[in-house]
Formats: structure tokens, sequence, C-alpha cells
């Protein structure tokens, strides 16, 4: 989690290793009790913290692995709603988070981190 700007971004991060021929979006992974949890995480946080009059934003960090390659990092803001509700017939056949394919791709290199 972090601030960016004046909103306190809480932020899940999924990795899956690659594998040539299958595809698997590890940010698919987000179950809704998977959900419930991270949501349920961050209200504790603000309430241990006393933070009340701050913007909050639920975002999801995608890291795909690849053998031999840099991992493909993508950065998913507001992904998530803090309203946990249960997914539509035609959003559970697309998979629980649908609208994550739209996202900000960007390549991973071990400088661009920062501690």
């Amino acid at each position: 989690m972090g601030y960016d700007g004046e909103t306190l971004a809480f932020v899940e991060v999924r990795t899956r290793a690659a594998v040539k021929g299958k595809t698997a979006l590890p940010e698919l992974s987000i179950t809704r009790d998977k959900h419930e949890v991270f949501v349920r995480t961050a209200k504790q946080f603000l309430r241990e913290w006393h933070i009340e009059e701050c913007p909050v934003r639920f975002d999801v960090v995608a890291i795909d692995n690849m053998p031999g390659r840099a991992p493909v990092v993508r950065l998913h803001k507001d992904a998530l709603s803090p309203e946990i509700r249960r997914p539509t017939c035609r959003e559970s056949r697309r998979g629980f988070l649908p609208q994550l394919v739209a996202a900000t791709h960007f390549p991973f290199t071990p400088g661009d981190v920062q501690y």
C-alpha cells in the first residue's frame, strides 16, 4: 500500500509463471473470497491507524514470469471495489475481473525497483 497523491492505494500483487503456449492471467486468480479478505484487511488497517477522511483505491499488480525473459508487469488502478458483490452470470462465465483487460503494461527490469 502507499499514497498516490492524496489517495491511499491498497495493492494486491498476483504472480504466475507463464508457460509457453498456455495463457494464465494472474489477475484473474482473485476470487470473491480473496477480494473479501483484501477489503477487510484494508478496512482494519484504516481503523487501527485512525484514517477517516482519505480517498482509498484498490489496485492490482499482475506479474507474468517467463523463463529466460524479463517479467511483464501490469498495473490495474482502481481494479477492485470496496463493495463486495456477487458477479452476474455473464461475468461468471468471463471470469471474476473482466475489466482488468485494459491495463497499463510495462516491462520490468531490476533497476526499476525502488526500496
